[in-house]
């Protein structure tokens, strides 16, 4: 038996024309209800935010190189997956490219402050594991970086496969960076510091703080599942003045 609706009024049939998905009538036109969405006066909205998952990390010790390898990334399903380098080193490098398995990602943010720098780069891989490399370039005679870490995130449910990123650097006893946030979307960040000084997130959640093994340098990673719409501000709260690089990741 076919399923009813009312129409103006009138209780009529439902369309099945596509493998039995009922249609419903928006705006006097009969159409295919959105898989994983619903309508909030008037307006289309998805059910569920995007969920991201955090790999971990791997720390580079005075690594004195300008390639940074994980060969061993275990991605627990089909995602995005999103990596951050975050590095110490002479003034002269900067962060240039992203790939895994060989192939290039795309490098959404890259930032220099004097000599610390920040990378995110992001790529649709399947599950499995992923060798992923971040590069830096240049060189002015120094020894090369003193303290690296490479982090990693899957990122699924997306509907919108390319992100919105943001980067800032400074050096005041705060950090912060603003990104436009849809509603129903979720955020990466990625902090280096210099020293050891304590943090106070805004709204995120901090996965991860890693001392770097000279001690004179420092990172955290952090997560905010959840935004509301609009123009949003992470800031952190530090315990003294700081050199930083900051940098952010949204997806809808």
């Amino acid at each position: 038996m076919s399923s009813y609706v009312k129409d103006a009024g009138v209780w009529k049939p439902a369309l099945n024309a596509n493998a039995g998905r009922n249609h419903i009538k928006d705006g006097g036109v009969w159409k295919l209800p959105k898989q994983g969405w619903a309508k909030d006066v008037g307006v289309w909205k998805p059910l569920f935010p995007p969920y991201i998952q955090y790999l971990g990390y791997t720390l580079f010790p005075n690594p004195g190189n300008q390639d940074f390898t994980v060969a061993n990334v275990t991605v627990p399903e089909d995602c995005i997956l999103v990596a951050t380098l975050l590095a110490y080193g002479p003034v002269a490098q900067t962060p240039t490219s992203m790939t895994v398995d060989g192939v290039a990602g795309t490098l959404a943010v890259a930032t220099t402050s004097n000599t610390y720098k920040g990378s995110m780069g992001y790529k649709a891989v399947s599950a499995g594991t992923r060798s992923v490399t971040m590069s830096l370039s240049g060189g002015n005679g120094q020894s090369g970086v003193a303290d690296a870490i490479m982090a990693f995130w899957a990122v699924t449910r997306y509907r919108n496969s390319i992100p919105v990123t943001q980067k800032a650097t400074g050096t005041a006893t705060f950090a912060s960076a603003t990104l436009s946030a849809p509603n129903d979307s979720a955020t990466i960040w990625a902090l280096l510091l210099s020293g050891n000084p304590t943090r106070t997130w805004s709204l995120a959640t901090e996965n991860q703080y890693v001392l770097g093994p000279t001690g004179g340098r420092s990172f955290a990673l952090a997560l905010l599942g959840y935004n509301t719409p609009g123009s949003y501000t992470e800031t952190v709260t530090l315990s003294g003045s700081n050199q930083s690089v900051f940098m952010g990741m949204n997806f809808t």
